[in-house]
């Protein structure tokens, strides 16, 4: 094993150890390697991972590119240019507000969950930190819906996310949400039928899914208190 493999199992079995301290002893070690991939640029994060990356290192990019892609208060930040404190407060707030949507089987849009669940919540740290609220259309908040479905999958939950739609097609989510559904490997794609046809069957049977689930299981908080 070359020592950037030995550097990488290191810090994802850290990251691994961090999220148990968390309340989620159950995360495989690969999706902490991708984690780890992708909090440090590698966007993709399949080769990254396979071959002798170090991929807790941050990926080098020219000025320009970075200062498109990031403010530089968000390139100091540990999680999508936000304090980890605040990422996993925003985390709480969107996993929360999900499940009594799951139980009464009525979804939101990606607008409602970022101006009326997330903004109330996050707005004294948004001035404080001086942060970039999220939007409806945030590649962040995508990550962070990302990181929802990730962990609910390593605890065999169905895929909570499925809960946030689009408000001009209430019957879909977005595109982020098959991608990563698909990577999981809750999602598989029927190549018989019209991929809509199949994403629109498979959020259906996920929103019954998750009524029957959230029904039957009592809430724990994302975090022990």
């Amino acid at each position: 094993m070359s020592d950037n493999q030995e550097r990488n199992k290191k810090a994802a079995r850290r990251v691994q150890q961090i999220l148990a301290e968390l309340g989620y002893p159950d995360v495989k070690l690969n999706h902490c390697f991708e984690l780890l991939a992708r909090l440090a640029g590698h966007k993709n994060w399949h080769v990254a991972t396979a071959k002798d990356v170090d991929v807790s290192k941050p990926v080098e990019r020219d000025a320009d590119a970075a200062a498109d892609e990031a403010t530089e208060e968000e390139q100091d930040d540990p999680i999508q240019g936000f304090p980890a404190e605040v990422w996993w407060k925003a985390y709480e707030a969107a996993r929360s507000a999900l499940i009594p949507m799951a139980i009464k089987g009525k979804p939101c849009s990606y607008k409602y969950l970022a101006e009326v669940v997330l903004l109330p919540v996050l707005s004294d740290d948004y001035k404080r930190f001086r942060l970039r609220p999220f939007t409806y259309h945030d590649d962040r908040l995508n990550f962070l819906l990302g990181e929802i479905l990730r962990i609910e999958y390593a605890h065999g939950r169905p895929p909570l996310t499925a809960m946030i739609t689009l408000q001009e097609d209430p019957n879909h989510c977005g595109k982020s949400f098959y991608i990563y559904c698909e990577e999981l490997g809750y999602f598989v794609r029927n190549d018989d039928v019209e991929t809509r046809d199949d994403e629109l069957a498979f959020w259906i049977e996920s929103v019954k899914e998750l009524q029957r689930y959230w029904k039957s299981h009592k809430p724990k908080p994302p975090r022990p208190e």
